[in-house]
């Protein structure tokens, strides 16, 4: 794990793709929490860029030169640029995570909007036509730049197999430290000034151009990743699962620490995401972890011995279910919920139902959530135009889940007792870590936190049988094949195979006012990864789906607890083929819908520390803008009144013969303000005061300026914490750095402040005095 560090050196943008209708043309891209940062493709793609730069010099121009071996192997193949292959494109070993502010500066910031909004700024731009050497006209726009001095840094690492071999652990570092110094600009309009930074790793380059100078003719070669899964075993964990065997759960608690990615279908350019993650993406987590027990875990799965179950919301606590398709509500009253398995329409208003969404365990209270999910767009660029090309990829857009999310699978364990014995002690906790799962998981996105919430647990709970009904309620698609071996949908195929699993004859219940059943079907794509192409479509019984059967007999409880742990169909143990029985929800007839509660929590304020010299320093930078803005707003506020002017400035209106006449003459005022532009430090303030001292002294202007006046404005000047009482400024609200900043601060901008007030004043003072003149000039009066 290393650490690079981004530091610009001018104002930059990395754009959303988005805009602000009617105001901003061109967003900034924002995290989560709403801060700038630099995408992880964006620094990837950067990256490599600069390390086939170096690798160019050091294969001595040749491009299928040796040295390029490395970058393939550190950045990945390029399959967009490769029309066919016999063998599946080289995954990248190099994951970059994207660059954030520092987390110290992030959580001042947390809580301070104004402070926020001082980490960017509009600039405005034309276009300028060849012909004329103008402006084009409505060619006028507003674009979102983050400011100079932005300090970000992002993490990256390597895989396990390169530290095997310290001289090719050390080349890899060495060539990306080279890479990563040979990089000046990013971003948006990077070739017209905005973007230039500066990217360092925790590494000397001194260091590194020295190893590579002393390894260039050696070549070391490049090592391969390593895809397996860990080392073999002969300890079985038995044979098929029988009902005398005991099945043992634990809860598996995720929480994705970026944006998640879980492939589902492609719409246009739009990649898709699923509300869940598939028991597939965690599987082999759980394999490599087991096999390091010494458990021949191919051969538990293939027993169905070991199932994760798909990863779901988490709602009260409590891993969520999705929604029951049986639950309809009222199109003009949402909180009214009803089931369709239980009460008829006849009464009530309109129904829809359900399709998507989860609901919560409390059948006292039903709470129904939806996974928040983002869209980030990003683009592939052409090396030979510079710019996104539909030939290697265009523009295209992600939909994943949002980073935050906390979801929970269970992984179910079917144990002998002196078997779970031979366990090591607390071996599910090193389950705990942080993985990648999902698409692009080297990046953007996939980055999750795994923490086992509890140790295992025997299962003992058993369905609850209703007289002559059994319901079914699938908690996760159900794969089936008919007679013919095909992917099946139809509810007969799937009563014929829970019919064999109980031993029971089921009947679908006819009750004309009653629905028996509600069956949708999902298709869901899937992906291969080392060969990036997609694999056939899985389609099967949509979760959710639910069906009242009616039965002459009970099931055995037994039966129906096992198949309630192991599910039905195909590709269980990878969380497919997941349901109950005579749930108590589907029992009830209607509910009243709540919504769930979630509390954000505040982050405490510790000012900055001078310690921290680079956070300080550009925290002050914000700060200084944020101040700007705070005393422009407060100025123009305070200027126009009146009677405020008069008290700060001594400066009024009176009328004579129906004339609004300025004191002092405007002139005096002009001469004034022009003095005060001449004042930049406080120490500038005797300027203005020695200007005062001579009106007093001159007998032409004397009259023009009252005493008043002038003893008002010199105890402006001569009280540098005047003008600060006098505006009244929210200082927690804009300041995050110590007191001693801030004081410092005052000092600098004591100077500006005056001059805008000042000027502010004036202007407001003028623009009172002008209405009954033009009056006059319209009507003709003062000809």
């Amino acid at each position: 794990m290393g650490r690079l560090t981004v530091k610009m050196l001018s104002d930059w943008h990395i754009g959303s793709g988005t805009g602000v209708p009617g105001s901003i043309d061109r967003t900034v891209r924002r995290d989560s929490q709403e801060f700038p940062f630099i995408p992880a493709k964006t620094l990837t793609g950067i990256w490599r860029d600069a390390c086939e730069r170096v690798v160019l010099g050091l294969d001595e121009g040749n491009r299928d030169g040796y040295w390029h071996r490395w970058v393939d192997y550190l950045f990945g193949d390029q399959p967009a640029l490769t029309k066919a292959r016999e063998i599946p494109p080289q995954q990248a070993a190099l994951s970059v995570r994207p660059a954030h502010l520092s987390d110290t500066l992030r959580t001042a910031l947390q809580n301070k909007p104004k402070l926020k909004q001082a980490l960017t700024f509009i600039k405005p731009g034309i276009s300028i036509d060849p012909q004329s050497g103008c402006a084009k006209p409505e060619y006028l726009r507003f674009e979102e730049l983050v400011r100079v001095g932005t300090i970000l840094e992002a993490e990256y690492s390597l895989p396990p197999d390169l530290k095997i071999d310290p001289e090719q652990y050390k080349t890899a570092q060495a060539l990306l430290a080279a890479g990563a110094a040979m990089v000046e600009r990013l971003g948006a309009k990077r070739r017209r000034g905005f973007g230039r930074c500066q990217m360092s790793l925790d590494l000397k380059l001194e260091d590194a151009l020295q190893w590579l100078e002393k390894n260039q003719q050696k070549q070391p070669e490049p090592p391969k990743i390593n895809n397996g899964t860990g080392k073999s075993s002969d300890t079985v964990m038995g044979k098929q699962a029988t009902d005398a065997e005991n099945w043992y759960q634990l809860e598996l608690e995720i929480i994705p620490k970026l944006p998640l990615l879980l492939y589902k279908r492609t719409v246009g350019n739009v990649v898709e995401t699923l509300d869940y993650i598939p028991g597939t993406n965690l599987l082999p987590i759980v394999h490599r972890h087991l096999e390091q027990l010494g458990i021949n875990v191919g051969e538990a799965i293939a027993n169905g011995r070991i199932i994760v179950t798909h990863a779901t919301l988490v709602i009260d606590g409590t891993p969520a279910k999705p929604v029951p398709l049986a639950l309809f509500t009222e199109k003009l009253n949402k909180q009214n919920v009803y089931n369709r398995l239980v009460t008829s329409q006849e009464g009530k208003s309109q129904l829809k139902g359900y399709r998507s969404g989860y609901v919560g365990e409390n059948t006292n209270q039903l709470t129904i959530a939806t996974v928040d999910l983002v869209v980030e767009t990003h683009n592939t660029v052409d090396d030979g135009v510079q710019r996104p090309t539909s030939e290697v990829g265009g523009v295209y857009s992600y939909e994943a889940i949002a980073s935050g999310t906390r979801m929970i699978a269970q992984l179910r364990l079917c144990l002998h007792e002196d078997l779970l014995k031979t366990f090591q002690d607390n071996w599910w906790v090193n389950l705990n870590g942080t993985y990648h799962i999902g698409r692009s998981s080297k990046d953007d996105y996939g980055l999750v936190s795994l923490e086992v919430k509890s140790e295992p647990t025997k299962i003992l709970q058993q369905p609850k049988l209703n007289q002559n009904f059994l319901t079914v309620w699938l908690l996760s698609d159900v794969l089936l094949r008919n007679k013919r071996l095909r992917p099946t949908t139809n509810i007969d195929d799937f009563t014929q195979v829970l019919e064999q699993e109980l031993g029971v004859k089921l009947t679908l219940r006819k009750q004309s006012d009653l629905i028996s059943h509600l069956v949708r079907s999902r298709r869901t794509e899937s992906w291969q990864t080392n060969w990036q192409l997609p694999r056939p479509s899985l389609l099967g019984l949509q979760a959710g789906t639910c069906i009242n059967y009616q039965v002459d007999v009970n099931p055995d409880p037994d039966k129906l607890m096992k198949l309630e742990i192991k599910g039905i169909g195909e590709r269980r143990v990878e969380g497919y083929g997941q349901l109950c029985f005579n749930h108590p929800l589907l029992s009830e007839s209607s509910f009243t819908l709540s919504t769930l509660n979630q509390n954000d929590l505040l982050t405490n304020f510790q000012p900055l520390s001078i310690s921290d010299t680079p956070v300080v320093e550009y925290a002050i930078a914000i700060e200084k803008a944020a101040w700007r803005e705070a005393i422009y707003q407060a100025v123009i506020a305070k200027a126009a009144d009146e009677s405020w002017r008069k008290q700060i400035l001594g400066i009024e209106i009176y009328i004579d013969n129906g004339v609004k006449i300025s004191q002092p003459p405007m002139s005096q005022l002009s001469a004034f303000r022009s003095v005060l532009t001449r004042i930049q430090t406080p120490k500038d303030k005797n300027i203005a005061l020695n200007w005062l001292d001579y009106l007093k002294k001159t007998e032409n202007r004397k009259e023009k300026w009252s005493d008043s006046n002038l003893q008002i404005i010199q105890e402006l000047l001569n009280q540098s914490h005047r003008i600060w009482e006098l505006l009244d400024l929210p200082f927690d609200e804009i300041t995050i750095t110590e007191q001693v900043e801030a004081n410092k601060l005052k000092s600098e901008l004591w100077a500006e402040t005056i001059n805008l007030l000042v000027d502010a004043c004036f202007r407001a003072h003028k623009r009172d005095c002008e209405p009954q003149m033009q009056q006059e000039i319209f009507d003709g009066t003062n000809y």
